[in-house]
């Protein structure tokens, strides 16, 4: 090793004032090429070696009005004593050696970067003598944080563990731990990473450019950096960061990280901040050395063998939707944490005798008023709640407890304020460029693009993000409808026809049906539910013919939505056309619940209907909890714990839901039989099939009648026993009608069926009777008009062409 006096550098090799210049305003295009150690090429090499020029960029060597040089020394590795470094400026010290020819090897070749990347380890330090550790140099770690075939995968469209790769990442490279930090912003001039550690100062930490492998390898659109910062110890866990984005237009934008895997905690709950920083993870479980430890193995396997055999779908799912924040408070109002509430939540459901949570809210959103609709961090849990490990904690107590997990999951819209995504390197980015596609007015949200590969890439990561780091069970797709109607809440001139001129958005349906497909393929068992409602068939792929019942799997939702924007609260709903009082609406809305938990579909309903809370939802405030001590309102929630626990016992309730007129042998009666249709009498009755289960009567008096010796069709003869009576006095009721555990027999024919039960039917009620025991032995021989056995046919599951695959 030889020192080069600064006399005898030569020409170049003390970075230009242009070149500083562009630095120092955080508008260098290539700041990789000329920081760190560099051969100088343009020099020929001796028999002592090739000259290497050391250029070390840091903001903590100095700061920019300290004109005094510090002593800087570059420490090489094998070499004593370390050489000093000259200051070219502030934050800029250089040197210049002659070295051995190979002492760092060529550029290093893009297309053999592994996945994960590659980084050169700097064979130098930086040394300041005041200072106990050796200073990092970021621009000393040279190599690739991306592989080629990450990068060929994101841009397909098909990049499942995206999340694995963008956004930022603890690693450790040669005993230094550091983060890597890379971005998709591909129309951007210029990115800089800035967070608390270097006082959001974009000159600190400029990213490079990622262009691809070969001669003609073009620009990529992704932004790279390792910044090392020493031991583990170091490394700031916990601080805020984003990117510094200096857009086409001249303009410089501090946007969050759309892959963050923690957001901060918005200031202010009411309205959408300015900006959400994006928090550095200490969560991060592919890693950190010791991820979050889950107990759910039992759960997961089992789950798992229900996918793989198809018969997720036949078991019962009771759903009870929670929006977390208002579910329950502290004593003084005060929010709780996913710990916290765990113990509460999980108690509360299993004594409901719901199986099944769908969380709302449960990705990272600015504006609590939003719902959990207004999404910025696809990612990231809410932090208002707690961290990653704590939302962990609480699924993991949700599945010991044999209770499956649903998260609301929006893959059509995002937050559109100036804290998100959206415009993100200045221009359209992830949404539509023109804003009769990219804009959803109604909403005040942005739309996805769904054609640009790389957003594809971004929302089926996501949605596989929460499968693999939370073991969510199930996706909710919001607003599904937005996505595959190009014309969706727009007048004619707001929207643009798709290529064949028609209204469907087909990249958007393309996307649903790889969402399904790539969730089936490595998730099974992972139930995915559309919120959609439209004519469109197929949204769920199974399509026997016939009436619209069954050309789909269905959830049937009492939810969140039918309870508030000044819709009123369940409670208010009944019977208010006919000014009910208050206790006969809890008595009709316990024959609704009855309905709703014996008919077709998974039922769900929202938190706080259990009890009939008196006013509407408000996502600000807990639910009012006291309300259900009330005598009246205890009762109503006895009769829906019993209600679910009967429908997850009953096969017939809840196997047969997806074919409701599919034969069951060996009677040869359809899941689904209506039994008694009348409107006069606010009446109507309904049988439930399931192979050679014992079948399951429903009866519901939606009038304020009361019914005397009321004669209903019976399809077998002998015994019936009452299963549940919502009128009896264990659940608030006046008594009337045949108790609970009560046995029916049925009697004489009447004018459509040889067979009938005769019993007293009390106003607003629902009554659930199970057929005799020997039921397959003692079938009518004239059944009710309703159950028509002389087609024995088996209607045929097919696939349709414009099914999406839910």
């Amino acid at each position: 090793m030889a020192i080069v006096p600064v006399t005898e550098w030569p020409e170049g090799a003390s970075l230009g004032d242009a070149e500083v210049d562009a630095l120092h305003v955080a508008h260098h295009a290539q700041p990789r090429q000329v920081l760190g150690c560099h051969r100088l090429k343009s020099h020929e090499s001796n028999e002592e070696g090739d000259l290497f020029v050391f250029r070390v960029w840091h903001q903590s060597l100095e700061r920019d009005w300290e004109a005094e040089d510090l002593e800087v020394l570059l420490q090489l590795e094998g070499v004593s004593p370390p050489v000093p470094m000259r200051r070219r400026c502030a934050w800029l010290y250089e040197a210049v050696l002659r070295l051995p020819a190979d002492w760092i090897p060529d550029e290093d070749d893009a297309a053999q970067a592994p996945v994960g990347g590659v980084l050169r380890l700097p064979r130098y330090q930086v040394l300041i003598p005041e200072q106990d550790h050796p200073l990092h140099d970021a621009f000393g770690y040279v190599g690739f944080l991306l592989a080629e075939v990450e990068i060929d995968q994101f841009q397909s469209g098909h990049f499942l563990h995206v999340a694995d790769a963008l956004g930022c990442h603890c690693v450790c490279a040669g005993g230094v731990y550091g983060l890597r930090f890379a971005t998709w912003a591909p129309r951007a001039v210029f990115v800089s990473v800035v967070g608390d550690w270097n006082n959001w100062d974009g000159r600190a930490c400029p990213m490079a450019k990622r262009f691809r492998a070969g001669k003609d390898g073009g620009f990529c659109g992704l932004w790279e950096i390792f910044v090392p910062f020493g031991e583990l110890s170091d490394v700031p866990f916990g601080q805020k960061y984003g990117f510094k984005i200096h857009t086409l237009a001249g303009t410089d934008l501090v946007k969050m990280d759309p892959y963050a895997q923690e957001m901060e905690v918005p200031s202010d709950l009411y309205h959408s901040p300015v900006f959400n920083a994006s928090v550095i993870s200490s969560c991060d479980d592919s890693y950190r050395a010791k991820p979050f430890e889950w107990s759910d193995e039992a759960w997961m396997q089992a789950r798992e063998e229900r996918g793989q055999v198809n018969t997720a779908l036949l078991q019962p799912m009771a759903i009870y939707e929670v929006h977390l924040s208002s579910f329950r408070r502290g004593a003084n109002g005060e929010l709780m944490n996913y710990r916290d509430m765990a113990k509460q939540l999980v108690e509360h459901v299993k004594a409901l005798n719901f199986n099944w949570v769908e969380l709302m809210a449960l990705a990272h959103h600015p504006f609590q008023g939003s719902w959990g609709y207004q999404v910025s961090g696809y990612y990231s849990c809410y932090s208002l709640l707690g961290s990653p490990d704590d939302l962990k904690y609480l699924i993991n107590q949700l599945h010991e407890a044999k209770i499956g997990v649903i998260m609301d999951f929006v893959p059509a819209h995002f937050c559109k304020d100036a804290c998100s995504f959206g415009d993100f390197d200045g221009t359209a980015t992830f949404e539509y460029e023109d804003p009769r596609e990219g804009e959803q007015r109604q909403w005040g949200t942005k739309v996805f693009n769904f054609r640009r590969n790389e957003v594809r890439s971004f929302l089926l990561g996501a949605a596989l993000f929460w499968a693999d780091r939370y073991h969510i069970d199930g996706f909710r797709c919001d607003a599904v409808s937005s996505m595959i109607y190009r014309n969706f809440g727009k007048s004619e001139g707001e929207w643009i026809r798709n290529e064949h001129g028609g209204d469907s958005n087909l990249e958007a349906v393309s996307l649903l049906r790889e969402l399904n497909n790539s969730m089936k393929e490595f998730w099974p068992g992972v139930i995915m539910i559309a919120e959609e409602s439209t004519a469109w068939e197929g949204v769920t792929s199974l399509r026997p013919a016939s009436s619209y019942m069954q050309n789909e799997r269905y959830v049937v939702p009492l939810s969140h939505d039918e309870v508030a924007n000044m819709k009123g609260s369940m409670i208010e709903k009944m019977g208010k056309k006919e000014n009910l009082g208050f206790y006969e609406r809890v008595r009709l809305l316990c024959a609704l619940y009855g309905y709703q938990a014996s008919g077709c579909g998974r039922p769900l309903l929202f938190m706080g209907q259990e009890y009939g809370q008196g006013r509407e939802w408000n996502c600000y405030q807990s639910l009012d909890w006291h309300e259900g001590e009330e005598p009246v309102r205890r009762g109503l929630c006895v009769w829906l714990s019993d209600l679910m626990a009967v429908y997850k016992c009953h096969k017939p309730l809840h196997m047969g839901d997806d074919q409701p007129h599919q034969r069951q042998f060996p009677v040869g009666c359809k899941s689904f039989e209506w039994v008694e249709n009348n409107p006069g009498a606010c009446v109507i009755a309904f049988c439930r099939h399931w192979k050679g289960e014992r079948p399951v009567m429903t009866i519901c008096n939606f009038g304020s009648q009361y019914h005397h010796g009321y004669t209903i069709g019976s399809p077998y003869w002998g015994g019936w026993e009452v299963l549940l009576n919502s009128d009896d006095g264990r659940y608030g009721g006046r008594g009337g009608g045949p108790g609970n555990s009560a046995w029916i027999w049925s009697g004489q024919a009447r004018p459509d069926c040889s067979d009938s039960l005769t019993l007293d039917l009390p106003a607003c009620s629902c009554l659930v009777l199970l057929a005799p025991e020997k039921f397959q032995e003692f079938k009518a021989t004239r059944p009710p008009a309703g159950i028509n056995t002389t087609d024995l046919s088996c209607a045929d599951v097919e696939y349709g062409l414009a099914e999406i695959g839910f």
